[in-house]
């Protein structure tokens, strides 16, 4: 077994344990916890090695703890269907969009945030944005399944709607 030295003790009785006696021999949670950091390892250590999206994010976002800062903040504000979709998201966030519409049926998914897919999502779209509200946004949406989006060009006077097959 690996010896891990903990910071050092004010008790002379306790320096030059390690962490298999903090953890292996004190208690039930203590172990616990010991068990749960170790699965956390191993699950850091094959995202590192295998997952290209992973890879991706760890790029962009430098630091270790600069991903997994952003990783818990959007945990808990947002529910995701899947790794690979919370892994995009991380990479490529959606922004923020003009208006937003819930149907009274689909009320539940407003909390303090929205938890869940709107029923339609309208972009207001200026000479800056066009590229941003007609393909990127457009694909976020079609990905989280939002039925209904539109996008608007005031400028064209036009409306452009977009609707999920079967949706």
């Amino acid at each position: 077994m690996v010896t891990l030295s903990l910071t050092p003790s004010p008790n002379p009785s306790h320096q030059g344990r390690g962490i298999e006696y903090h953890y292996l021999y004190r208690t039930t949670l203590s172990f616990n916890f010991f068990l749960l950091n170790l699965l956390a390892f191993f699950f850091h250590q094959i995202f590192e090695l295998s997952d290209i999206l992973y890879q991706e994010c760890r790029k962009d976002f430098g630091s270790k703890r600069n991903l997994w800062d952003h990783m818990r903040s959007l945990i808990i504000t947002i529910i995701f269907p899947d790794w690979e979709t919370f892994l995009s998201y991380l990479l490529k966030p959606p922004g923020i969009h003009d208006i937003l519409f819930i149907r009274k049926e689909n009320s539940a998914i407003m909390q303090d945030y929205i938890r869940g897919v709107p029923d339609m999502v309208c972009e207001i779209v200026s000479k800056g944005s066009v590229a941003k509200g007609t393909v990127t946004k457009k694909e976020i949406y079609e990905r989280y399944k939002v039925p209904e989006y539109w996008i608007v060009f005031p400028e064209l006077e036009t409306i452009e709607v977009f609707t999920i097959e079967g949706g």
